[in-house]
């Protein structure tokens, strides 16, 4: 089974099943892409719990009827996100890192600032960042943190904390009910959801952090270097 966009080439048709989610990307991180087939994944899982007679707590079709009006609500965050472009612009290093849905979620933002930015960046699960990563990671970096009321979130903060002892800047996106005792320098409030909706809640504010940053940095966000001729000729010997 392949989630794809129009347009996509023959070898996905060649699946057994095919979800169309959206027209053709433009851009090249493909942001849109993502979501909507977050979006398709939310439909399908419930439709197989549904069928299979599952018990899926905290997860239902009133969830997903929500997600349009959640995106609008986080999309209000953009003067704040705006100015954390502006904070973290001439850092040299990004880290994200979440648990369970939020890992997912991190390394998706770490992938889109590297694309649109051409920065160092990476995802971590929460745990994960302790073992190797941060030995190598200090003020030259920024730390955000997704926050999703698990129990991992207490982890989260004694991340964070260590975090200002090596002067990194941090960041946190969380809701109005996780948000206390979390050391940072800027917190993204967001809606209040089941942890699974985070996906979509989390998500929005790193691309928009992503399209910001790389403006900040007065680059193309949406090239991904292929208007620059050693890129387009390299992208050659992989493209086909």
């Amino acid at each position: 089974m392949a989630i794809t966009g129009e347009m996509s080439g023959e070898r996905i048709r060649g699946s057994d099943f095919q979800i169309e989610t959206c027209a053709q990307e433009v851009a090249f991180a493909y942001t849109k892409s993502y979501t909507t087939a977050l979006a398709a994944l939310a439909l399908l899982i419930l439709r197989i719990t549904e069928g299979k007679k599952l018990s899926a707590r905290g997860y239902s079709s009133d969830d997903v009827a929500r997600v349009p009006a959640l995106i609008r609500e986080v999309l209000n965050l953009e003067p704040q996100v705006r100015e954390l472009a502006k904070q973290i612009s001439p850092l040299a290093r990004i880290e994200v890192f979440g648990t369970g849905v939020g890992w997912a979620t991190a390394s998706e933002a770490a992938l889109k600032i590297k694309e649109a930015c051409y920065i160092a960046a990476e995802g971590f699960e929460t745990e994960e960042i302790l073992h190797g990563p941060f030995s190598e990671t200090d003020s030259r970096a920024a730390l955000i943190g997704l926050f999703t009321g698990r129990e991992t979130d207490d982890r989260a903060r004694q991340i964070l904390r260590a975090a200002g002892e090596l002067r990194m800047f941090r960041a946190a996106i969380a809701d109005s009910s996780s948000n206390h005792d979390i050391s940072a320098e800027q917190i993204l409030l967001v809606p209040k959801t089941p942890e699974w909706l985070t996906a979509f809640v989390h998500l929005v504010p790193l691309q928009l952090l992503t399209y910001f940053l790389a403006l900040e940095r007065g680059l193309n966000p949406d090239t991904g270097r292929q208007d620059q001729t050693d890129h387009a000729a390299a992208s050659r010997h992989y493209k086909y």
